[in-house]
């Protein structure tokens, strides 16, 4: 359900963090336990990515949810670390991505390429990606936008 509302949602933030918060909500109703709701919660919230102000409006939604029902599964240091852990997923698809629509647009790379790709940050690699479009050479991919 997850996958397909979060394919349903993709260009409609506000019914994604709906759907998102009650298919969570539904993993405590239906008296799943710890593990169960912890492992399908981190699917749910790795297909279903919101932005960072709703990310965050969602976690007080959940902690209230939680409290209102005296239950708490996911804790502050397993949603730090989950949040973490889905920012580094993020990072290491981007890099795939980029990769790839390198390997296709320009065959022969140099070493640098994949030194700037381990190095790379969120914000470069989505510049980076968008470049790529327009890019006549290998340099210009990398240019930063000012």
């Amino acid at each position: 359900m997850a996958h397909l509302k979060a394919m349903d949602t993709a260009k409609d933030q506000q019914s994604r963090y709906q759907w998102k918060l009650k298919l969570v909500r539904h993993l405590y109703e239906q008296g799943q336990n710890r593990q169960d709701i912890l492992e399908l919660f981190r699917f749910i919230d790795w297909v279903m990515h919101l932005p960072q102000e709703q990310d965050e409006k969602f976690w007080q939604e959940l902690n209230s949810f939680e409290e209102r029902q005296h239950m708490q599964y996911v804790t502050s240091v397993e949603r730090i670390g989950i949040k973490k852990g889905m920012q580094k997923g993020r990072l290491e698809e981007g890099r795939s991505m980029l990769k790839k629509l390198l390997n296709k647009r320009f065959i022969n790379q140099p070493q640098w390429v994949d030194e700037r790709l381990s190095q790379a940050t969120q914000d470069e690699l989505e510049h980076w990606i968008e470049n790529i479009l327009d890019a006549t050479t290998l340099e210009k991919v990398f240019q930063l936008k000012t």
